[in-house]
């Protein structure tokens, strides 16, 4: 009698999952707009980012722009 066993793998996931604190965020939607689905303003101040701002601009074709200081 043969039993089969599954071998075992390595899997990669090439993806970092965490927790960034931000001293301020506001998301504000647009409606109606032909270009822009919303912006998102994003403050921070901590010891992985350092301290600045990040602006995301959503599109309505689903691509997001991003901006960084």
């Amino acid at each position: 009698m043969t039993i089969n066993t599954p071998s075992l793998r390595k899997i990669i996931i090439p993806i970092r999952l965490g927790i960034d604190p931000m001293e301020r965020l506001l998301v504000a939607s647009f409606k109606g707009d032909p270009e822009f689905e919303g912006f998102e303003p994003q403050v921070f101040d901590d010891l992985i980012n350092g301290k600045g701002m990040r602006m995301l601009r959503y599109r309505t074709n689903g691509k997001v722009d991003v901006w960084q200081t």
